[in-house]
């Protein structure tokens, strides 16, 4: 059972996500906008770097115990796909989606991501289906919509492209989240997002050294 504390701990730490996210969004689309020699890949590539080497300097700092994790081929396999895949996967879909409509409709396609995780969770995983989670996921999907005007006239600005990008990192996104959350055996959530990210920077090298 999740005492009180840590579930508004957790609460907290969904809501200054959330606000990242959308203000990454912002000034991804502002760089797209006004400096079109910045592609996805490369702002993406930028970003894993950046996060990387500062949450690198963080933790040498106050967590130095991330560094000493017990490796296992399992281990770097699993790093390696959570990071060099998904992580880049990801980052991918969801600003190439930014670049090709707005940001209301990549971060409201994204947000889709709870039906999938539903959905495979149940499928996969064994979870059980309850209706509290139906009706949770439908009244955040509303939610997203109204928030981001998807009602309202010109709300949403969406092309063919667009729209399946959004919804296949709404897809891989979902999947990011599960390795996430299932990642207990082989590393720490910190350790996890720190060689995710090393691993992802990595990836956007090799991709941007080939473009």
């Amino acid at each position: 059972m999740i005492n009180s504390a840590k579930k508004w701990h957790g609460y907290l730490l969904a809501f200054i996500a959330a606000c990242g996210w959308a203000t990454g969004g912002l000034i991804s689309k502002w760089v797209f906008s006004y400096a079109p020699v910045i592609t996805p890949e490369i702002l993406a590539a930028a970003r894993s770097c950046v996060s990387a080497a500062i949450l690198g300097v963080i933790l040498l700092i106050f967590r130095r115990t991330v560094f000493r994790m017990r490796w296992s081929w399992q281990t770097v396999l699993y790093l390696f796909s959570f990071g060099a895949i998904l992580v880049v996967a990801v980052q991918f879909t969801y600003y190439k989606t930014i670049s090709l409509t707005s940001v209301a409709t990549a971060i409201l396609l994204q947000y889709l991501a709870p039906i999938f995780t539903l959905a495979l969770g149940v499928a996969f995983f064994k979870q059980k289906l309850r209706w509290q989670m139906v009706v949770g996921v439908v009244c955040a999907i509303i939610g997203c919509a109204f928030a981001v005007g998807a009602f309202a006239s010109g709300g949403l600005t969406i092309t063919p492209t667009g729209l399946a990008l959004g919804v296949l990192s709404a897809f891989l996104f979902a999947i990011y989240s599960m390795m996430g959350a299932h990642a207990g055996p082989y590393a720490s959530p910190l350790a996890l997002l720190f060689y995710g990210l090393i691993f992802a920077s990595i990836m956007w090298t090799v991709v941007n050294a080939l473009n």
